[in-house]
């Protein structure tokens, strides 16, 4: 039997034994050390029943095994699993520690202390629990073995946000179907889901203050509830998942204006997908009933107000807004969308208590001559190809705290046709994907990297894959790739 493999790679894998049939027998549940302050926590409970219940029960995993596993006569009984935590809080955010050590070792091994999984925190010991899952393997019987006579892993995050971002404003995702995305995340270690709700196509949230705007999704059935919406974040935390929601706007807002019609400019006649009429105050307030919507039900820290791809000539066309930008002291669209982002911006700090994040030209097109962006905001450089990291680098300088994603890091591509080489960096849309492996999120040759001090480096926070359109295979496709490239620790597979 081969060593066992664990993915994503631990920082470090020490095997003992194995081969010629040696190995530990898995068949123990998993028992339940208090926290330090005599405390349990609820999430890592039901952690662990549910890995008791499905990845680590031998009827479930290794059913239909039968005869034809490996051979079992040599191996010994693994000691009882401890799980035990230093923390038992359930605070979820991004400097949540994720670290862990597991120990594995036979019963009644001498001098042996027994098997253990030690974290800080509750989410460090459920990345624990995944590892120790993988490690197992099916032998004859059904019977669950690790091919080692003990085990010693010590594991931390290459990176602190690890994301995958879907898209429901272009494609419904039944509930159902966001869990499993969600468990597969879990699988792979991922620790951030973006969702991306609304886009110009539809309007898939249910706002509870402003309902009439649900008119633009696809169809009544294609809205998210905010029970919907609760019963996926608690579905997710027990996961340690944190889900980041995204609002998109002034840009990609056409199914805003089915129901409200008037939060789209609506005299520039060219343009078939108008952005949000900035013009006109009274949206303001839909705008912030939104986003209180969605503080209300999503407790994350950030929420993503996108800011991406807003077609400014639509306000160049439009008479309104052209007074308005005069009346204003403005000079063009892009310091109208910086007019528009400051406000929003500004809202989501005092009243929410939370940080904004906005994609690049959110960050690229502010007017710092009216004040610079506040340092709380996250910034997504996202459109930058091959090794380019310029906007990345410049978000770095400024002090925010940045997340990468790029049109290489995009899985809406073909599944590879082994035994193909991969494809060199700089994959068009629909092109095989098997480029997304060779992609270093933060290199540390990188020009633009190189110019920055450690100080400034520190807020690269993490990078994004990027899946549009729902299609489960695609995220998670059984595909090997280099484990000694970093981007090995982040995509889900």
């Amino acid at each position: 039997c081969a060593p066992p493999t664990v993915w994503p790679q631990p920082s470090k894998l020490s095997l003992g034994g194995g081969g010629d049939g040696a190995c530990l027998l898995f068949s123990a549940q998993l028992g339940l050390a208090r926290a330090a302050q005599g405390s349990e926590s609820g999430v890592l409970v039901r952690a662990m029943a549910r890995y008791n219940a499905t990845k680590l029960d031998a009827a479930r995993t290794c059913r239909g095994a039968g005869a034809a596993g490996g051979l079992v006569g040599a191996c010994v009984a693994v000691s009882p699993v401890v799980v035990s935590v230093a923390d038992a809080s359930e605070a979820l955010d991004g400097d949540t520690d994720e670290s862990y050590s597991l120990h594995l070792e036979a019963a009644g091994a001498a001098n042996g202390g027994g098997s253990a999984i030690v974290a800080k925190t509750t989410f460090g010991a459920i990345r624990a629990l995944e590892t120790l899952a993988q490690l197992i393997e099916c032998g004859a019987g059904g019977a669950m073995v690790i091919n080692a006579t003990s085990v010693d892993v010590v594991d931390t995050p290459y990176l602190a946000h690890r994301a995958l971002m879907i898209d429901t404003g272009r494609a419904f995702y039944p509930v159902e179907y966001i869990e499993a995305i969600v468990d597969a995340m879990a699988y792979a270690k991922l620790n951030v889901l973006h969702w991306h709700l609304v886009d110009d196509e539809s309007f898939a949230f249910g706002s509870a203050r402003q309902p009439a705007l649900a008119e633009g999704a696809f169809h009544q059935g294609a809205v998210y509830s905010m029970q919907d919406l609760e019963g996926l974040v608690a579905f997710a935390k027990d996961r340690g998942v944190r889900i980041v929601p995204e609002i998109d706007m002034p840009g990609h807002a056409r199914s805003w204006g089915v129901g409200r019609p008037d939060m789209l400019v609506r005299d520039c006649p060219s343009s078939s997908a108008p952005p949000m009429d900035v013009a006109n105050a009274s949206i303001f307030e839909t705008v912030k009933d939104v986003l209180r919507d969605v503080a209300d039900v999503f407790p994350d820290a950030s929420i993503h107000i996108g800011g991406d791809e807003v077609k400014t000539d639509c306000w160049d066309e439009s008479p309104s807004t052209q007074a308005f930008i005069k009346a204003q002291g403005l000079t063009d669209g892009a310091a109208l969308q910086s007019y528009f982002e400051r406000q929003v911006v500004e809202f989501v700090a005092s009243e929410l208590n939370r940080s904004a994040v906005v994609w690049e030209e959110a960050f690229v097109h502010w007017d710092a001559s009216k004040g610079a962006m506040p340092a709380s905001v996250v910034v997504e450089p996202w459109r930058l190809r091959g090794t380019n990291r310029s906007v990345v680098a410049q978000s770095l300088k400024a002090g925010h705290r940045t997340v990468y994603t790029t049109p290489d890091l995009y899985l809406d591509y073909h599944l590879p046709r082994a035994p193909e080489p991969a494809p060199p960096l700089g994959n068009q849309l629909g092109a095989d994907w098997r480029g997304v492996y060779q992609v270093d999120p933060f290199p540390a040759d990188d020009q633009y990297i190189k110019a920055l001090t450690p100080a400034q480096q520190a807020n690269f926070v993490g990078a994004e894959v990027v899946r549009l359109y729902p299609a489960l295979a695609r995220i998670c496709p059984s595909l090997p790739a280099p484990r000694s490239v970093p981007w090995c620790v982040m995509l889900p597979c």
